[in-house]
């Protein structure tokens, strides 16, 4: 295996060694745990951000909210009611906090998507 890339891999493993970040989630009686996010994962949130839908927001919640264990809590089949059945200012408040960037607010995301 080339060096370079063994070290690259050895530095992101530490990095996913790290403790997980959290944010409370009061109106849901929990904590959403997370870690940085792979390029596979912002390619996914990146390429809704490129159509100009808020639906990033939610792929990032999918993507990333861990339970307490490491373990994702959302899947695929969660989209539609994350999507309507959720308060999207509680979404974008989770999604600020797992930014691995400035804060993200719905607006902002829809503003630099354009």
């Amino acid at each position: 295996m080339n060096q370079v890339l063994a070290e690259a891999k050895k530095h992101w493993r530490s990095q996913l060694a790290e403790p997980m970040a959290s944010v409370e989630v009061p109106e849901w009686s929990t904590t959403l745990f997370f870690k940085p996010s792979n390029l596979a994962q912002r390619d996914r949130i990146y390429k809704h951000i490129n159509e100009g839908k808020l639906e990033a927001l939610v792929e990032t919640i999918i993507q990333r909210a861990l339970d307490a264990d490491g373990k994702r809590i959302f899947n695929e089949s969660c989209r539609k009611d994350l999507m309507t059945k959720t308060d999207p200012d509680v979404i974008g408040r989770i999604v600020s906090a797992m930014s691995d960037e400035e804060d993200v607010t719905p607006e902002e995301a829809r503003k630099n998507s354009e």
